[in-house]
């Protein structure tokens, strides 16, 4: 509901159409996918590759495995997501970009629990944190090697109300704390509202995006953005909300101004979507602004050491 999985759809029409059909790179995809519920016609819709994905083109109709290509096996517990980075990591070293998607962890389970059901039964369960202990192997023996390769990891999870919290962070999910530990980037998705159309037809959804974690930029932001069914990330409708929610456009009622013409923001949308012109300037409109406000977020102070 949140648009979990459409992120990861981008994260994929990303590597495919930037790096390899207009970069020129090699690139290699894999959708680990044990959940079984991957919508296909959305993703046909949106355009993903699915041909070219290890995990989701097995399941394709009239899909035959080339002669000496490896079946992709989906993870059913942590140690087969585990075997699976081994393969990719010792495997696909002359590939410039690989990308394995999880979706999601959530659904992994690990070997022992599965031997304890069968030996039990689920009315006996007591295996206390079993699934976070072997996550926290898993990283530990891994981020080594997938920091060091071409290999981008991108796990989805889900995120769960922690009954009885007062103080503190009321969200939780399964699996421990060790991929916070170990993940350069932790995005915490949040629905805000539904966008519907004039006849009350769910189009997308607003999302409120936390950013819990990120090491290679700006910590702690929240961002807004829009997310349609069948497209993906509006950056346009995204862009327009945000400089008009900080009065970057000049007002006249329930219109904005631009080129010295009036029009409503979805108007203005639709034009950035289909003439690559206004969609550039607005680009530089939405960067301009944005880096006024960084650089005015910035301490003025000398550095306290040196210098």
């Amino acid at each position: 509901s949140t648009g979990k999985t459409l992120l990861a759809c981008e994260a994929v029409n990303s590597v495919w159409y930037i790096e390899h059909l207009l970069k020129k790179k090699r690139v290699k995809m894999y959708y680990d996918e044990p959940e079984h519920a991957f919508d296909y016609r959305l993703a046909a819709k949106f355009n993903v590759p699915l041909t070219q994905v290890y995990g989701l083109r097995e399941d394709l109709v009239g899909f035959k495995r080339k002669k000496g290509d490896r079946l992709f096996q989906r993870s059913k517990t942590v140690e087969n997501l585990y075997n699976n980075l081994e393969y990719i990591n010792k495997n696909d070293k002359d590939y410039d970009v690989v990308l394995y998607v999880l979706d999601s962890l959530d659904t992994l389970r690990d070997a022992r629990e599965i031997k304890h059901l069968e030996k039990k039964g689920i009315e006996k369960q007591d295996m206390g944190g079993g699934k976070a202990r072997v996550l926290s192997q898993l990283f530990r023996n891994s981020i080594d090697k997938v920091h060091n390769s071409n290999i981008i990891l991108f796990i989805l999870s889900q995120i769960r109300m922690n009954v009885g919290i007062v103080f503190g962070d009321p969200n939780t999910r399964a699996g421990g704390k060790a991929l916070d530990h170990y993940a350069t980037h932790i995005f915490m998705l949040k629905e805000v509202r539904k966008i519907t159309s004039d006849n009350k037809i769910n189009q997308g959804i607003e999302v409120r995006v936390k950013i819990k974690k990120n090491k290679t930029g700006g910590r702690y932001n929240d961002v807004m953005m829009n997310i349609l069914h069948g497209y993906g990330i509006d950056n346009f409708g995204s862009a327009v909300n945000f400089l008009w929610d900080n009065d970057q456009f000049e007002r006249s009622g329930n219109y904005l101004v631009f080129h010295d013409e009036k029009m409503y923001r979805s108007e203005l949308i639709e034009l950035a979507a289909n003439n690559d012109y206004v969609a550039h300037e607005l680009k530089c409109d939405l960067q301009d602004y944005w880096n006024e406000i960084i650089l005015n977020a910035e301490i003025d102070r000398k550095p306290k050491w040196g210098g």
